[in-house]
């Protein structure tokens, strides 16, 4: 529903046309190429934030981690 109220207010009356069309398939190309190439640079920043908030919650728990990937071995300890 949001997306033809944004076609909509962005066409007016005019509707479609292939100039138009063409720009919203060029846009899409570009919005899913960008987020192809950030996943991949953002994802060992994310795991090593996960990592490190699991250490700090084992911490409370009184559960020594001195290595980040030792928390997930340790995180499955009863």
């Amino acid at each position: 529903m949001s997306i033809k109220l944004i076609i909509t207010t962005a066409l007016g009356d005019e509707g479609f046309t292939i100039d138009i069309l063409s720009d919203i398939v060029d846009y899409v190309i570009i919005s899913i190429t960008i987020i192809v190439v950030a996943v991949p640079e953002g994802l060992p920043l994310a795991v090593t934030i996960a990592l490190a908030f699991s250490v700090q919650k084992m911490k409370i728990e009184n559960n020594l981690v001195r290595k980040l990937h030792a928390s997930e071995t340790m995180g499955g300890a009863d």
